[in-house]
């Protein structure tokens, strides 16, 4: 399956950076899902150092274990 997505790593003071981009999701039935793509950082975040240059492009990924219908156990990062 094919996304395009908004990527927002933490909320309030723990909030990073976001990004957008497309991204490939595979989805094992009612076990895990993972997925892989590329986006470009919009915005930088208080948790984020003032002076680190952020990239043009990034490798956006995450992996995720189901628990129940709707919870999901989730390793969502970023690498530039």
């Amino acid at each position: 399956m094919r996304d395009f997505l908004d990527w927002n790593p933490g909320i309030g003071e723990t909030f990073a950076q976001n990004a957008i981009g497309p991204s490939y999701v595979f989805r094992a039935r009612k076990i895990f899902t993972c997925q892989i793509g590329v986006g470009v950082p919009l915005s930088k975040g208080p948790a984020m150092d003032e002076d680190y240059e952020q990239p043009p492009l990034m490798l956006l990924y995450s992996i995720c274990i189901l628990i129940g219908h709707f919870f999901c156990l989730q390793v969502k990062t970023s690498w530039q």
